[in-house]
């Protein structure tokens, strides 16, 4: 924790412990997946 307040660019978002950056990474990888389904819908709308 110090030396994240200490950085010159501290993280905007810090996940205190393996639990915390487990549920993050999980709920990222699902979002992802979900991102990845409409990809060529997204993709398709132009600009």
């Amino acid at each position: 924790m110090l030396a994240a307040i200490a950085a010159d660019r501290p993280p905007a978002h810090l996940l205190p412990g393996s639990d915390a950056l487990g549920l993050v990474r999980d709920r990222l990888l699902a979002l992802a997946d979900k991102i990845r389904a409409w990809e060529a819908v997204t993709v398709s709308t132009g600009g």
